[in-house]
């Protein structure tokens, strides 16, 4: 599943050891043609999967709720990731779904800022739209 958005997932690389902060290797690629690779140590993967695109993206949002849940079964069972999130005043919330759970949460949060990033540009059309309106001008009298 491919969010809808600029912003896609390439690659995906999370490494977690007993008593080491996990590591996250991610490269998104955005639909200008920017291809762009962090990396990133947290506490856990799904913090550092977030750091990584807040990173990545220059988008930061501050997380709220975070769920995994499965949706099929056996030893291919997908995983669907649910999260809420706030930003400028606002909540959004993003679904993924894979079999591994971690790029799960990165799809969801990648729904995310493509919706925030979306929203920001649907108000940039708006507030041109305002600025270009039509002004009458007065005529010499």
């Amino acid at each position: 599943m491919t969010p809808a958005g600029p912003w896609s997932l390439q690659s995906l690389s999370v490494a977690t050891h007993d008593n080491q902060p996990a590591r996250v290797t991610l490269t998104l690629v955005h639909t200008d043609g920017r291809v762009v690779a962090h990396e990133q140590t947290a506490d856990g993967p799904v913090d550092a999967v977030v750091k990584a695109i807040d990173h990545a993206t220059g988008i930061h949002v501050r997380l709220r709720t975070f769920e995994v849940h499965s949706v099929t079964v056996g030893e291919d069972a997908q995983g669907e990731a649910l999260l809420t999130v706030e930003h400028n005043g606002r909540t959004y919330r993003g679904a993924g779904i894979s079999t591994n759970i971690l790029e799960s949460a990165s799809r969801a949060y990648l729904e995310v800022i493509n919706r925030i990033e979306a929203t920001k540009a649907n108000a940039g059309r708006v507030g041109n739209e305002r600025g270009s309106a039509f002004r009458p001008t007065s005529s010499p009298d």
